[in-house]
């Protein structure tokens, strides 16, 4: 497998329909189309599902979030629920760094292998 580029930590890769990787920097460029968010974070708690928390800029959260359930819809497919709700703050996690991007559950490396094999195949 040949990577083209490195994109945020190995937590941050989250999973989309039909198994495509997702890197932090597509998650921040989804979200960078969507004006009014003041900070984000976003939690794929599993394969089939990722929560969005998100502060909203004066007052625009309301339509930064449904901007961002959509936008977040197509990059990461149909099959993936997607969930957001706007928030008054974010806290940092408990080693006190605030990971905007993290994925909850184990990466299965050897599929991502073999998809990496085919691709190159």
């Amino acid at each position: 497998m040949t990577l083209s580029s490195i994109e945020g930590r190995l937590v941050s890769v989250c999973i989309g329909e039909g198994g495509r990787m997702i890197t932090h920097g597509e998650i921040d460029d989804v979200l960078g189309t969507v004006e009014g968010i003041a900070q984000y974070r976003l939690v794929q708690e599993t394969a089939g599902s990722v929560n969005l928390w998100l502060v909203g800029e004066d007052s625009g959260g309301r339509r930064a979030a449904a901007e961002s359930s959509a936008a977040l819809r197509d990059l990461f497919g149909a099959g993936i629920e997607v969930s957001v709700e706007e928030v008054s703050s974010i806290a940092p996690e408990r080693s006190g760094k605030f990971l905007l991007v993290r994925r909850a559950f184990p990466l299965d490396t050897a599929s991502i292998l073999r998809a990496g094999d085919a691709l190159n195949g």
